[in-house]
């Protein structure tokens, strides 16, 4: 249950930065692709297995996001 929830926390998170970002409240330099994605999972992955496992469920929530956008370009 409890990995619902956060997913749900997740979700509501990344339409907030996307609005954000629509608004003009979140800069564009604050996205980043896929080397700093494998650097900070490297660097999770050195630390605790749990943590880089958390940052993988969240980037695939946020993949799962952006591609239920209807956003031809995404």
């Amino acid at each position: 249950m409890l990995g619902w929830y956060r997913t749900i926390r997740f979700v509501k998170t990344v339409y907030q930065n996307l609005y954000g970002m629509v608004a003009g409240r979140v800069s564009p330099k604050t996205l980043s692709g896929p080397l700093t994605i494998t650097t900070v999972s490297y660097r999770f992955a050195g630390e605790d297995f749990w943590q880089f496992l958390l940052f993988i469920g969240m980037i695939s929530v946020n993949l799962a996001v952006v591609n239920f956008l209807p956003i031809p370009v995404l």
